[in-house]
Parts: C-alpha cells; structure tokens; sequence
C-alpha cells in the first residue's frame, strides 16, 4: 500500500483562451448543448495543441453532460499513446469530473482541482474552476448544483422566482397526487436548467435539447404536459402536478427555451 508521503505531486496550470477572466466566465455561465457539442468537436482535433485542448476538456467536463464521457476518455487515449503519462492522469481528474457527484479522490481547492490516486497527487490550477468553487459549486449552471437543496413547486404563484432558481442550475421539484387514495403517488419530476429527470440523482436525466416537442396531452378525462423526445415516441407526464398543470406547462417551456406567448416575468 502506498503512502501519502511517497505520492509524487504534480502541478498543472490549464490554458485558458480567453485573457479576459470576466468575460471567460459569463461564457461559460451561459453555456449550452450546443457549446458542449462544440467543446467535444474541439477535443478531437489533433491538430490543436494538448495543453490548449486540457482547458477544453475541464470545460466540457464541468458541464456535466453524461454523453462528453466517450470524447473525454478518446482524448485521453490519444494522450497515452502520444507518451504524455502526466497529462493522462489530469484527464482522469476531468474525468472524474464529469460525474454529478464527483469521486472523493477529486477536491475541489482554492484555485483549481486536488485529485489523488496512490501514486500521484495533482494540483490543477483553473481560474474558471477557481471562480465556481469559490462560489460553492461544481460548474456552471447548465451542471445541475446537487449541492443546492432542491425546492418545491407547490403553488402557481412561485413560477418566476423557481424559474430563475433553475436556470441558475437549482433543481426543482414537482410531486403528482395519485390516481386514487389507495394508489402511491408517481414518481416526483425534477427540472433544471440542463433537463428533466423522474429520479433523485438524475441518472436518467432528458437534455432539453433533445425534445422534439412539448403539448398537452390527454389522460382519460384529464390533460397532462407532454413531450416528444427526438426520434422517440410521445410520453406524458402524470396528471395532477403540485404546482397546476398550467404553471408546469409554462415553467416546461421557458426552461425548453419556447416560453409561452402569454408568460410574463415580474
């Protein structure tokens, strides 16, 4: 077994393109899909330099976006077989990253990233890490904060301010009554600004981006929100929201990106 005391240390600044640290990070606050289909697009050209490509890969793994896994692992593949060892092993650090709730060999540190095995001990410096750190969280807010206690949709009339508590990647809860008395209540619905899940964790989490549609849709005598997922068949959620069908639809299309013509904000 190794010692922390024989672990080698290493210390890793990550290149940053953008000089202005302000404006580096409202870009990275205002991430999207698309910016993540962009950043893994980034990671596969060769041709750019590794060490301009590790800031990229951070990027790209703060966002917390499942599917990145395969690009940020082939990236760290390519940097095994060019014979960079100490640059594969801060991969392992984005990979571990990547995760809603990070490995506990990952820290995050003042100015970047702590990560460990039983070899090696890893300071990444990152001032866009640096920034969200100091404010408590993981990423930006497209990475939902699971940090955050989430908050309750239970009335109409708390829309706006859970709204912007979402889009600041805050998770929102929505409870369904059950069919009949004698029936468990369906699974609760949990909405951010990344997406959509039915369980806890997220695991099974659906991008807004990859809805085709949203609409109501009719569940026997009731209408309830639904969604088309791309190249998928329609679905429903349960009738009978906490907050009123009404206020889910709205709060579904404004975190979709098609906020309703007749959605007002204060």
């Amino acid at each position: 077994m190794t010692s922390a005391a024989s672990r080698q240390s290493r210390l890793f600044a990550l290149e940053i393109p953008d000089e202005n640290r302000l404006g580096a990070v409202a870009a990275e606050a205002a991430l999207k899909d698309a910016d993540l289909d962009a950043l893994e697009l980034a990671l596969a050209d060769t041709a750019v330099d590794v060490g301009a490509r590790l800031g990229a890969a951070f990027q790209l793994a703060r966002g917390g976006r499942r599917r990145s896994g395969p690009v940020l692992a082939a990236f760290r593949r390519e940097v095994l077989q060019r014979g960079l060892a100490d640059e594969a092993k801060v991969l392992l650090a984005a990979l571990d990253l990547l995760a809603l709730h990070p490995p506990a060999r990952l820290e995050r540190a003042d100015r970047g990233y702590r990560w460990q095995d039983e070899t090696t001990e890893l300071f990444i410096e990152d001032p866009l890490a640096e920034h969200w750190h100091g404010a408590g969280r993981w990423g930006p807010p497209i990475r939902p904060d699971l940090g955050r206690s989430p908050r309750f949709f239970a009335a109409a009339s708390q829309a706006p301010e859970l709204a912007r508590f979402a889009e600041d990647g805050g998770v929102v809860v929505v409870t369904f009554s059950p069919s009949a008395p004698w029936r468990d209540a369906p699974p609760a619905l949990r909405m951010t600004r990344a997406g959509f899940a039915r369980d806890a964790a997220l695991t099974t989490m659906i991008r807004w981006s990859d809805l085709a549609s949203v609409g109501w849709m009719d569940r026997g005598a009731e209408r309830a929100v639904g969604y088309e997922v791309r190249g998928e068949t329609e679905r429903a959620l349960p009738p009978r929201p906490s907050c009123g069908d009404v206020a889910l639809m709205a709060l579904v299309e404004r975190l979709l990106g098609a906020p309703s013509p007749a959605k007002t904000d204060p």
